[in-house]
């Protein structure tokens, strides 16, 4: 696969747009990881996968209606694969895979498949020790402007 991304208001061709399908329902109040989540598992409005399937295939439409293509995960059971674009990043013509919180490196599974059609060559790891999600990565004409957040911030 070829890859190219200057910045983020380019004409998008291509896309990883994530997919619900089997996302496991509503986990458990102990198994949430993230603060949104706990608030919306206690408040019983976390998402149910049907209206997430619905919304990201509605997405993939819309963007194959504007010849974009779109690239899916692979299904994988009670995975909630929903934010593809955390799983990595494309910066100029390499693919930086990003070392996400343990709990979600099941992730990387679904993506695989795609990741496996990139050259090794432009594929980039970050070092042990240093945690980045696609979502907070983004190329801007030869800057990178990346999220921080120290660590006390995780615990809340």
């Amino acid at each position: 696969m070829k890859l190219k991304a200057a910045n983020e208001w380019d004409t998008l061709q291509s896309v990883v747009v994530g997919t619900a399908r089997h996302m496991g329902g509503t986990p458990l109040l102990a198994d949430a990881y993230d603060p949104k989540s706990k608030l919306h598992i206690e408040a019983g409005t976390f998402p149910m996968e049907a209206d997430c399937q619905r919304e990201l295939d509605g997405l993939a439409s819309l963007l194959t209606d504007m010849d974009v293509k779109v690239l899916r995960p692979e299904v994988l059971p009670d995975l909630n694969q929903i934010f593809a674009r955390d799983v990595g990043v494309v910066l100029g013509d390499r693919f930086l895979s990003t070392r996400m919180i343990e709990d979600r490196s099941a992730e990387w599974d679904g993506i695989a498949p795609l990741i496996a059609s990139v050259s090794p060559a432009h594929r980039l790891t970050p070092p042990k020790g240093v945690r980045v999600e696609g979502g907070d990565v983004m190329p801007m004409d030869g800057e990178l402007w990346v999220g921080y957040s120290k660590e006390p911030d995780f615990s809340t």
